[in-house]
């Protein structure tokens, strides 16, 4: 799956930015607690544990229980340019494993500022016995993300080196197209907790 995150800031919030650090927009990927996750790879290289900016377009691949989780995360500016250190990997105080997305606000924030898009990749696997999460990872990686919207118009995409293309709008090309199933459903809300239950079965 492919979607874009973006936040549409009113003028009259910028101060509310400018005097409140700990006023932010910040979506988060949360992919499980620290007992029940048995390997990280950021890229095609294992994790160390401590927190880790990731660099734009970078993966990063999650054994969870008995599935392979694995996002790809590109951060944008309003020009269109790549930004680092937006996207930030690591385990919270309550033991959750954290994709933080940093999209506007934070103590560096500056009264020009816009809020930056991003756009995310997201593949859920449940591996037979032979498949590792190295292979995983590394098929993961081989995902580019790119930005195609202009002004009004929504377009995005990505694209794998080996030829596969996810792209929104969504086209006969697409396997398994959800089309605008999701912005047509208002009473589907996943709550906290969610995911584990349904990869725990109990959903």
């Amino acid at each position: 799956m492919v979607g874009r995150l973006y936040y549409d800031l009113q003028e009259e919030q910028r101060s509310k930015f400018l005097d409140d650090p700990a006023f932010f927009c910040e979506p988060r990927v949360l992919f499980g607690l620290r007992d029940q996750i048995e390997s990280v790879r950021i890229g095609n290289v294992d994790w160390g544990g401590k927190p880790v900016s990731l660099l734009p377009g970078q993966s990063v691949a999650v054994s969870y229980g008995d599935i392979y989780l694995g996002v790809v995360v590109l951060l944008l500016d309003c020009d269109g340019q790549a930004i680092r250190s937006r996207a930030t990997l690591a385990y919270g105080e309550d033991g959750e494993l954290r994709l933080r997305v940093r999209l506007h606000g934070g103590e560096d924030v500056q009264q020009e500022d816009n809020p930056l898009v991003a756009l995310l990749y997201v593949e859920v696997q449940v591996p037979e016995e032979s498949d590792s999460l190295e292979t995983f990872a590394d098929q993961l990686s081989g995902w580019q993300l790119s930005d195609q919207s202009d002004g009004e118009t929504v377009s995005f995409l990505a694209e794998h080196e080996d030829g596969a293309t996810i792209a929104y709008p969504y086209t006969e090309a697409d396997p398994d197209p959800m089309g605008d199933a999701l912005h047509l459903s208002p009473g589907l809300a996943l709550q906290p907790g969610d995911f584990v239950k349904l990869v725990n079965g109990d959903r």
